[in-house]
């Protein structure tokens, strides 16, 4: 199925993923954060209030990127994307983050109304952090769609 998450997530692929450097730097992070708070006694404040707030902007801004892409879109250019096989990956970038912010929010969101601070703020810590730096990434790609279909225009 064409709209299958998981699908297109195999597609895009998993390792690349694993290997971006914005996974890569939120699981630094995460590691520092958890020897600095278990074996040097500092304590991490985790703000779940701030966090919530900061992925439902995040959330947001992730369907006006889309709509700038699709704003930006034209017959045209979208058949050029389909023949080079590149706007199916284009618009995973947009879902995929979509899904990272909406299980953030509701892990997240989980451990407030609990009141869990144990290992499972390190997780919510690391989708967090993953999120934002998710969020340059999204950036790019939407400045790149811009730069790339003005560059289409001038062939």
């Amino acid at each position: 199925m064409i709209n299958s998450f998981f699908k297109n997530l195999w597609e895009f692929g998993i390792s690349r993923i694993l290997r971006s450097w914005d996974f890569i730097l939120s699981v630094i992070f995460c590691v520092i954060t958890y020897v600095l708070k278990n074996y040097h006694n500092v304590s991490i404040l985790v703000d779940y209030k701030l966090m919530l707030t900061i992925l439902i902007g995040l959330f947001a801004f992730v369907f006006a990127a889309l709509a700038i892409v699709i704003s930006l879109s034209d017959e045209y250019f979208l058949k050029l994307l389909k023949q080079k096989k590149v706007l199916h990956k284009l618009f995973f970038h947009y879902w995929y983050a979509c899904v990272i912010y909406l299980v953030s929010t509701i892990l997240i969101y989980t451990l407030h109304i609990f009141k869990i601070k144990n290992n499972f703020s390190l997780i919510a810590l690391f989708l967090f952090i993953y999120s934002l730096l998710l969020t340059i990434e999204l950036v790019k790609t939407t400045i790149s769609f811009g730069y790339y279909r003005e560059a289409a225009i001038k062939d």
